[in-house]
């Protein structure tokens, strides 16, 4: 490997570090979570080893913002960053199948709190 891409690496492996951090993991919440071996994200997040899309896949569904890791640039808001009803919100959205159905689950949630 060239120096570009070792240092490319490193960059990459200290921004899911920076992630894991932001989303209050341990090393050991996420290499549980996602099946992997201890030593296996440990080289993610130093640099030593790089990550397949299914993989990477796998840590944006913990709340990874993939986009950061792979760019060091943030495309906005992630989902993971989204307070509790927030959350509540876009379940509420994910669930309707049209935007009647959606009026009135929001009207409901509404009235509820």
């Amino acid at each position: 490997m060239d120096n570009l891409t070792n240092e490319l690496m490193v960059q990459i492996g200290s921004r899911m570090t920076t992630e894991r951090q932001r989303l209050n993991f341990t090393q050991k919440d996420v290499y549980t979570a996602l099946g992997l071996g201890a030593t296996s994200l440990s080289r993610y997040e130093q640099g030593k080893r790089t990550l397949d899309l299914i993989q990477a896949h796998e840590f944006a569904a913990l709340g990874y913002d993939m986009h950061y890791v792979l760019t060091g640039n943030r495309m906005g808001e992630s989902v993971s960053d989204l307070s509790e009803g927030e959350h509540a919100w876009l379940e509420l959205y994910r669930q309707a199948n049209d935007p009647e159905q959606l009026m009135k689950m929001a009207k409901a949630y509404i009235a509820a709190e």
